[in-house]
């Protein structure tokens, strides 16, 4: 999911971008509908139903990132959830970072970033 704010003197260039390693199933870009009618910030509708979100993005909505994804949980077992959230030059640029780290050792990656303290490293590779 990328989204821009053209309106930002600063950033309006720049995309931001979010990502579950490729492994939503569905989204919104709409925090009306990820909140819900009856909802909450502490307890927003979308996570106590089983029915998909819209996949809508775009102008015009309260916008929000939210990305579902199903897992199963054996019983005393564990699961990793990897969520990227960045920001890029261009959406080109987005698309390459995410495709990057898709690929990625991420426990590598792990370890370059507590060795230098940063992310910059990563666009220089």
């Amino acid at each position: 999911m990328f989204a821009r704010n053209a309106w930002n003197t600063a950033f309006g260039s720049r995309v931001a971008f979010v990502d579950l390693r490729g492994r939503q199933t569905d989204w919104t870009g709409d925090r009306r509908e990820f909140i819900g009618r009856n909802g909450t910030l502490a307890g927003p509708a979308a996570l106590a139903s089983a029915a998909p979100l819209s996949n809508n993005v775009g102008s015009g909505l309260d916008p929000c990132g939210a990305m579902r994804t199903r897992v199963e949980l054996p019983p005393d077992g564990s699961v990793e959830i990897v969520f990227f959230l960045g920001e890029a030059a261009s959406a080109d640029e987005a698309r390459n970072l995410i495709a990057r780290y898709r690929a990625d050792d991420l426990d590598s990656v792990r370890v370059a970033v507590a060795a230098t303290g940063t992310m910059c490293w990563a666009r220089s590779r």
